[in-house]
Parts: structure tokens; sequence; C-alpha cells
């Protein structure tokens, strides 16, 4: 049996409390919010996008330069996309 990696967007729909003068005002600031959280939520997609485009190649050259135990790199890319990955 194969393994397929299939994409999933999902829209959720929830009523929120904002205090608000006006509905005007209110429906203002839910769309600020809202915006907000989709901006971060297309940003996070993209840099694991491009994490897991790059993570694999310096992986391997990362492990080319660790030969020597006593001398791994420190500054080394792979260990900046590993890091952004385990926080994504």
């Amino acid at each position: 049996m194969n393994t397929f990696k299939i994409e999933v967007k999902e829209i959720v729909s929830k009523t929120i409390e904002i205090e608000a003068d006006c509905i005007e005002e209110a429906t203002v600031k839910a769309r600020k919010l809202y915006d907000y959280e989709f901006t971060n939520n297309e940003k996070k997609a993209l840099i694991n996008k491009v994490i897991e485009y790059l993570i694999y190649d310096e992986e391997k050259h990362y492990e080319e330069s660790c030969l020597d135990e006593d001398e791994k790199p420190t500054n080394h890319i792979y260990i900046t996309l590993a890091r952004l990955k385990e926080l994504n």
C-alpha cells in the first residue's frame, strides 16, 4: 500500500465577541484580527515549503562536513533549518 501527502484546507466558522461602539467598528476589528491570522498561517506554510525543499540536501552537506566528530560546524544552515522545522 502507498502513502500520499495531501494538502487539505479547512474552513472553520465561529462566533466571537468584540467590544466596540457600533457594528461597523466591531466588523473592522474582526477583519483586522483574522486578516493578521490568515497572513501568519500563509507565512508559516510558505516557510515550511522552503524548509522541506532545502533540508534534505543541507542535512547531507552538514553530515559530510561532520566527518571529524570533534569539529562539527555550529553555524551550518542545516542547524537553522532543523530548528525552524521544529518550531513550525
